[in-house]
């Protein structure tokens, strides 16, 4: 069975091959969660801290406007990244929510 760090990896090997100490690298940053269907990995007024790789599931990126209504900004498929480039790069509050839609 692969693992979750073996899916990246083998992501990762489809652009460019990583060598041992990228690798340790990347293992050090990398974290594993799992996510339930509606569970949330960002909601609107937090600020994103991490790119998010899709091992498994699916994730949509959408924002609320004024009247409550739903605007889907990105969906993330398996094998797929998902984050808030804004919020991630400015380090504010996100306008944006990820939810699982998949676990």
């Amino acid at each position: 069975m692969t693992t979750s760090f073996e899916t990246l990896i083998k992501y990762f090997k489809n652009y460019f091959p990583l060598n041992e100490e990228e690798r340790e690298e990347l293992s050090r940053r990398f974290s594993e969660r799992k996510i339930k269907r509606r569970g949330f990995i960002l909601q609107q007024g937090d600020v994103c801290r991490h790119f998010t790789f899709v091992v498994s599931g699916c994730f949509k990126m959408y924002a609320v406007d004024p009247t409550s209504k739903e605007h889907n900004l990105q969906f993330a498929p398996e094998n797929d990244w998902i984050t808030d480039l804004s919020s991630f790069y400015s380090e504010k509050p996100s306008g944006a929510y990820i939810e699982a839609i998949e676990p």
